[in-house]
């Protein structure tokens, strides 16, 4: 970062703001322990008010929120529970669309393994469902869009396999965020 000089753009729009903020990321690369410890700088130093530029002009792209790292099978043909359970809260989130992407696999290809996303209370997600079927290798699948609730839930996923004598596989999934 020696000799470089930050300029301060007229306008500020998608890309110079993203420039901006890979350039402030980049500077911090160069620091070491003896500077900044991990963890050690919080949120509320950075002297940002929640929102104040919205994400959409950032152009971030997908937000990935991980809620289940477990690795489990089954051969129930009805939905077994296969993730902690995630509280779900509308006003954190601007607008968007959500997605639901779960890692799954069967143990014969002619068998389906199905995943969805639950809320407390057994509603299924709207819009959730994913399958596989087709090879038994672990596969990322993702939903449509989803109809998330409109006010604080708890999820989780479950899975299940269409054969009891060919065990569904699942190794994790995580909910996606696109703001708008």
């Amino acid at each position: 970062m020696s000799g470089k000089k930050w300029i301060i753009p007229n306008e500020y729009n998608n890309a110079v703001l993203k420039k901006l903020f890979l350039s402030i990321q980049a500077a911090f690369d160069f620091f070491d322990g003896a500077w900044i410890r991990a963890a050690t700088i919080a949120y509320s130093k950075l002297n940002l008010s929640a929102r104040e530029i919205p994400p959409s002009k950032i152009n971030f792209g997908e937000w990935l929120t991980s809620f289940s790292s477990y690795v489990t099978a089954t051969t129930s043909i009805t939905y077994v529970i296969c993730s902690d359970v995630f509280q779900f809260d509308p006003a954190k989130f601007p607008a968007g669309t959500w997605y639901f992407e779960a890692t799954i696999a069967i143990a014969d290809a002619t068998a389906t393994v199905t995943a969805h996303l639950i809320q407390a209370g057994g509603s299924e997600i709207v819009g959730s469902p994913v399958t596989h079927t087709g090879n038994t290798s672990l596969t990322p699948k993702r939903s449509g869009s989803l109809t998330m609730p409109g006010s604080v839930a708890n999820l989780y996923c479950e899975f299940k396999t269409s054969n009891a004598s060919y065990a569904a596989s699942f190794a994790g999934a995580k909910l996606v965020f696109v703001p708008s």
